[in-house]
């Protein structure tokens, strides 16, 4: 049935992402997560925003740039880090970056 407490909603969300820093972006995410808790899409991302007053997807991009925020301080380019965190598109992965950091991957890379 439909999830009734907080703890199955994160236990199916961190299973279905977001990932942790560092990982690889999960695949699928809020469809998953929606499938394993037998629940419509729609009403899982209700029931993400009244538990965790966020949306999934702004706590995807979120573990996204932070797991970008590590990787970029190895030697990986922008585009393989970019690949590595669940973007398709370079591009939109430095736009994402920049909102949320203010700067860009190149630009944090040579701050750090």
């Amino acid at each position: 049935g439909p999830p009734t407490s907080r703890r199955r909603l994160k236990a199916a969300v961190c299973e279905a992402a977001p990932p942790a820093a560092g990982r690889a972006a999960a695949r699928g995410g809020a469809d998953d997560a929606a499938r394993r808790l037998g629940v419509s899409c729609g009403y899982f991302h209700a029931l993400y925003k009244k538990y965790f007053d966020t949306t999934f997807l702004s706590d995807v991009v979120r573990a996204r740039v932070q797991a970008a925020e590590e990787l970029l301080l190895a030697a990986d380019s922008v585009e393989r880090i970019a690949e590595r965190c669940g973007y398709n598109n370079t591009e939109h992965f430095i736009r994402q970056f920049r909102a949320r950091t203010g700067t860009t991957p190149t630009g944090y890379r040579k701050s750090r």
